[in-house]
């Protein structure tokens, strides 16, 4: 898994980015308020969203509805959320991948 500040011409306050080609987990960035997050690419596998509460000690899977479903997305997606609390950091939990790259981006 690489990462990378993403630079240049993107306008975002705060980006990070990178690529999963096996399974891992992403670096983490501290997000607060509306924020951006994708996923693209050829693969087979699942990506998982996950928070933190407590400096990254422990990760949470964001619910997808009031049932508290896990997300795990399986295809590309690019989304956005609000994060009301200050100090919580966001990353992507790769759990699988059997084919192919997962590129991701968390960015405010």
């Amino acid at each position: 898994m690489g990462a990378s500040t993403v630079g240049g011409a993107d306008q975002a306050i705060k980006v990070l980015a990178g690529a999963f080609t096996a399974p891992a987990v992403g670096l983490p960035i501290c997000l607060n308020g509306d924020f951006n997050f994708s996923i693209w690419g050829a693969f087979t596998g699942s990506v998982s969203l996950e928070r933190s509460f407590d400096g990254g000690v422990s990760w949470l899977n964001i619910s997808v509805d009031l049932a508290g479903t896990d997300n795990a997305f399986i295809a590309p997606i690019t989304s956005s959320g609000t994060e009301p609390e200050g100090g919580v950091l966001y990353h992507f939990n790769c759990t699988a991948l059997s084919a192919g790259t997962a590129n991701w981006r968390l960015s405010s």
